[in-house]
């Protein structure tokens, strides 16, 4: 049985990351969006193992982020958003 780590999709969080990335491109200085991707980073991170610890999972909150900052931009990253963060409910 895999840990709870294992629940993360990497390839779901990487996608992710790349789009915030390229909005970032376009929106430069988006405040939310930047909180995005270093929410997406730590979690890459700590999917990956590079990060030993889940303390900062309870402090993630993509969801309301993508309400806020994503759904007018870009409705598919708001949806792959919201995976990720029911991922992360889960296993906080």
């Amino acid at each position: 049985m895999g840990t709870k780590r294992d629940m993360l999709d990497q390839q779901l969080l990487s996608a992710a990351f790349e789009s915030i990335n390229t909005h970032l491109k376009y929106e430069k200085g988006n405040l939310g969006l930047e909180i995005i991707r270093s929410q997406l980073q730590w979690l890459l991170d700590y999917a990956r193992g590079n990060t030993l610890t889940g303390s900062k999972l309870k402090d993630i909150a993509l969801g309301q982020l993508a309400m806020r900052e994503v759904e007018t931009l870009d409705m598919e990253l708001a949806e792959k958003l919201y995976e990720i963060q029911s991922v992360v409910n889960e296993i906080k």
